[in-house]
């Protein structure tokens, strides 16, 4: 018997805000970030990507949006609007349905927060880093043996891959801003394949096998606010090489070996438009596309005894990954000693990187947000809840339903 898998690749606090911002830290930052799909076998798995809140209310879009007082930015260029430095944090909950032929399965998880830390630069620049998962995956079967009653399959699949951004933002004149960075971008794809056996004097074959990834990925954005009621951006990161230290593991000491290899990871790049409506209201596009066509994987083969086979692999091609989102928000205004409510909505469709039965997988999804001005302007609270459906069971073979909750909060300080 063979079965495939797909194996691929403090600071001190100084005031109200960030010792707010640790504590959350601390409350919400344990464990990994959670994609528990059914579609998740697949290279690294889902995009679990964590905009902050407001974001989110909008659906993602965000590209061509400025905020001065937010460093979980879209783009580096949104950096040079900082006034004051600011600490963001953003966190998720899901609730997935997912429905296949062997029945129905809901899943709850809490994502990984994503954080960001941002300082101004003379009045015309800014500087950020920090840090944000961007795919995850965490599958499990367990089934008999095919042909044996006595003998029980485990295939188990988890991973995380996550960016440490390191941006520079710089503004000249009114409209155009430019900016840039790089991205350590680090991860770790393990599979484990037990065969369990039923005889208490017989040892169960595993195999453990680890890719760990490193790489560096250069970035580069502009933007172009306020050209009458329009504001364009755009960035764009490189492709760029990582190394894959491949560590597998047997019952057996002979079956125990180490690897590297390096592999190319494919450059994304995303492009986006705001238009301002009359009063407190706006509108956008956004488009980003991740070059997954580029890359080139392996399916590995496991023998009936549960070991790695490297001469049975082969070579499958991955297709672009694309996403579209619109969005409309009404913006909060000072009024007195107070600011308005804002409110947001927002739709999003996106083609994932690979088939399915057949036939593209694609996910689509509608998002509303709403929020809290405090401090007067200088800090705030957002929250936005999201419904999508991912794939379908005719095409697929498989669908998911996920409601999502954001909640995000974000602020200023003079740390000088």
């Amino acid at each position: 018997m063979h079965r495939q898998i797909c194996l691929q690749p403090r600071w001190r606090g100084v005031g109200p805000l960030a010792s707010t911002v640790l504590v959350a830290v601390i409350l919400f930052g344990v464990g990994s970030a959670r994609a528990d799909s059914i579609f998740g076998m697949s290279f690294f798995g889902p995009d679990v990507t964590s905009w902050d809140a407001r974001m989110s209310g909008r659906a993602g879009t965000g590209i061509a949006y400025r905020d001065s007082m937010n460093a979980a930015v879209s783009t580096p260029t949104q950096l040079a609007d900082l006034k004051l430095v600011t600490v963001s944090l953003t966190t998720n909950f899901e609730r997935r349905g997912a429905e296949d032929s062997a029945g129905d399965l809901t899943r709850l998880g809490l994502s990984t927060p994503t954080v960001r830390i941002g300082f101004p630069l003379f009045g015309h620049g800014g500087f950020g880093f920090g840090y944000q998962a961007r795919r995850a995956t965490q599958w499990q079967v367990v089934r008999p043996f095919p042909g044996d009653a006595t003998v029980t399959e485990n295939i188990e699949r988890e991973g995380t891959q996550f960016t440490i951004p390191f941006e520079l933002a710089w503004r000249f004149g009114d409209h155009v801003t430019v900016g840039g960075g790089l991205n350590l971008e680090r991860g770790t794809v393990r599979v484990r394949y037990l065969l369990d056996i039923e005889d208490p004097g017989a040892v169960d074959p595993l195999e453990v096998r680890e890719d760990v990834y490193s790489s560096t990925a250069p970035e580069l954005a502009l933007a172009l606010h306020e050209l009458g009621p329009f504001s364009l951006a755009g960035f764009w990161v490189g492709e760029h090489d990582a190394d894959v230290d491949i560590r597998q593991r047997g019952v057996a000491l002979s079956n125990r070996d180490d690897a590297s290899r390096t592999d190319t990871l494919p450059a994304r790049f995303g492009v986006g438009v705001r238009y301002d409506l009359p009063g407190p209201w706006s509108t956008g596009v956004d488009f980003r596309r991740e070059k997954w066509s580029d890359y080139r994987g392996r399916i590995f083969r496991y023998d009936a005894e549960g070991r790695f086979d490297p001469a049975g692999s082969e070579v499958f091609e991955l297709e672009d990954e694309d996403t579209w989102s619109f969005g409309l928000e009404k913006e909060s205004r000072p009024r007195g000693l107070r600011h308005t409510t804002p409110w947001r909505a927002g739709a999003y469709w996106r083609r994932w990187h690979y088939a399915l039965g057949g036939s593209e997988l694609k996910e689509w999804g509608v998002t509303v947000g709403t929020g809290l001005v405090l401090r007067a302007g200088w800090a705030r609270t957002d929250v936005a809840v999201g419904y999508s459906h991912i794939g379908n069971l005719d095409d697929n073979g498989a669908a998911e339903s996920v409601w999502k909750l954001s909640f995000s909060v974000a602020g200023g300080e003079r740390w000088y």
